[in-house]
Formats: C-alpha cells, sequence, structure tokens
C-alpha cells in the first residue's frame, strides 16, 4: 500500500477551488512537503464546498446511502494510523467521525469523499 498520487491528484482536481489546486498537486509530490496538506485538513477552507452537502446526524447511514455498495475506501488524514491506507468503510468511518482529526475518505476513483475537519460537527459529504 502507500500513497496513491494519482487518486489523492483527483481529489485535489475535483474537489478542492481552483486557485489552490496547483499548490496542493505540489505538496502531494513529495512526502516532505505532503505533512503540510495533511497539516491544513483540521481546518480545510480550500474544499470547493459547492461540491459538498454539510450532514450533522445520521453520519454513518448518510454515507453509505450516498456511496452505494462501495466496500472500502482511501483515507488522506491527520491520523497517521488510517493516513494513505485503503480500508473498510465502517472501519474507516469509525476511526474518523468524532475524532477531531482532519479527513478525508475517498470513494472510488473520487466519485464521492467524505471530509471531516477538527470542528464539531465539520463534516461534509460530496452531493
Amino acid at each position: 500500500m502507500g500513497q496513491d498520487i494519482l487518486l489523492e491528484s483527483n481529489v485535489i482536481r475535483h474537489f478542492i477551488i481552483k486557485d489552490k489546486q496547483e499548490r496542493y498537486l505540489n505538496f502531494i509530490s513529495d512526502n516532505a512537503k505532503r505533512k503540510k496538506f495533511i497539516a491544513e485538513l483540521a481546518h480545510f477552507k480550500d474544499l470547493n464546498f459547492s461540491k459538498f452537502n454539510k450532514i450533522s446526524s445520521a453520519i454513518e447511514y448518510n454515507v453509505k446511502q450516498r456511496i452505494g455498495g462501495i466496500k472500502e475506501c482511501y483515507v488522506i488524514s491527520e491520523n497517521a494510523h488510517i493516513d494513505t491506507k485503503r480500508i473498510a468503510i465502517d472501519l474507516a468511518l469509525s476511526q474518523t467521525i468524532g475524532y477531531g482529526m482532519g479527513t478525508l475518505l475517498v470513494f472510488g476513483n473520487a466519485e464521492f469523499v467524505y471530509y471531516e475537519g477538527e470542528e464539531k460537527n465539520d463534516r461534509w459529504l460530496t452531493k
């Protein structure tokens, strides 16, 4: 396993505001720089929020309804235990929801993304 640069690039190109895309693509191209990208996830303001719906309740249900039959996801996270791993949806959600660490769960080839920030109820799911 390990970092999936192509998938992370898809996330950046599809779900991050245009003005910041090149910056983040540069960050993920180098392991040392990638830490800068991960550090920003806690209070991430560069998502293109027009492509997301805020969710505050029934999080697991909402995510599973949205992603259909997808069984695993790729994780981009401040949580080093799950960052850059492909893991089962239930495990990913249980180690993300309420942990207070900036995390992006990427489903499929970045067709769907769930973001959770550090702040309470800072949870977003792609439309």
